[in-house]
């Protein structure tokens, strides 16, 4: 009697596990986001042809950055990507008030222009890492993207993922990759390799770090897996030129410091950024 019933509590428990799973509820979808994935979705497809960049990654980030296109920098200044100006624009410029009040950013003649420039911005060394990882590996996308310091909302990858699996983002990038170009990408040709430790571990390690979401520690005077600056020291003290592109919160991602530690080595204000060529101080000094 005993295996009887606990033969239909197993078969009971199969049904209920089926029924709760077909009857989970179905995220909520905004039209505004339907629309701006139908309008855009081309363009990003045909980034990823041309430069290796998920098209599910490239639209999502576009989705959150602007607002589905309902942002200021996005109906202004066709700015899907928020990308500041940095001293190597030479395009137009539109000022927006960001973490300070009137931040340059760049301004766009289309949006399409901005999809191209957000893929020439990925390319740069600091992201070159993220081309190591399956092109089809989102997961590991999104939170590369946030190790390497594109964002400093600690819930950035995460944001990035719910919108892809609740839009259905990822057949963008697998249509496109089946169809293109293998689901393994290779590294960009046109950016360098970053600078790592001799003893850095190669991209299969690299990619299982980002698809697990765990940061790589880093003691002090050793870099990370994802260190593009050599490390200066002098008396006890250690610093980092700043190069262009820099903020505080992705050289502290990039040597594992709190950015709010960082900043008080710095003496730096709330909004200030380093300058090119700033020395950047890893270590408390006088």
């Amino acid at each position: 009697m005993r295996k009887v019933l606990s033969i239909w509590a197993l078969c009971m428990c199969a049904v209920l596990g089926t029924f709760a799973q077909e009857t989970a509820p179905k995220p909520v979808l905004n039209q505004a986001y339907l629309d701006y994935i139908e309008q855009y979705k081309k363009i990003a497809v045909e980034q990823e042809k041309a430069h290796k960049i998920p098209a599910c990654i490239t639209l999502a980030q576009g989705l959150l950055e602007s607002g589905a296109g309902k942002s200021e920098l996005a109906t202004k200044a066709n700015n899907h990507f928020g990308i500041k100006c940095h001293s190597d624009w030479t395009g137009e410029t539109y000022t927006h008030d960001d973490e300070t009040a009137s931040e340059c950013f760049r301004k766009y003649r289309k949006a399409k222009d901005s999809y191209e420039d957000h893929s020439l911005f990925l390319l740069r060394p600091r992201y070159a890492s993220l081309f190591q990882l399956p092109i089809t590996d989102y997961k590991g996308w999104a939170h590369g993207l946030r190790q390497c310091g594109y964002a400093t909302d600690p819930t950035y990858a995460a944001k990035l993922i719910k919108l892809i699996e609740d839009y259905q983002l990822a057949e963008t990038t697998t249509n496109a990759a089946d169809s293109n170009h293998p689901a393994q990408s290779t590294q960009p040709t046109q950016p360098t390799q970053p600078k790592t430790n001799n003893n850095a571990p190669d991209g299969d390690v690299i990619a299982k770090a980002f698809s697990s979401d765990k940061k790589v520690s880093a003691t002090m005077g050793e870099l990370s897996l994802f260190t593009e600056h050599p490390v200066h020291s002098e008396k006890m003290v250690r610093w980092v030129e700043a190069e262009l592109g820099d903020t505080y919160e992705s050289i502290a991602y990039e040597f594992n410091i709190e950015v709010a530690r960082l900043r008080k080595y710095n003496n730096a204000q709330k909004g200030q950024q380093p300058e090119i060529g700033d020395r950047v101080y890893l270590t408390r000094h006088k």
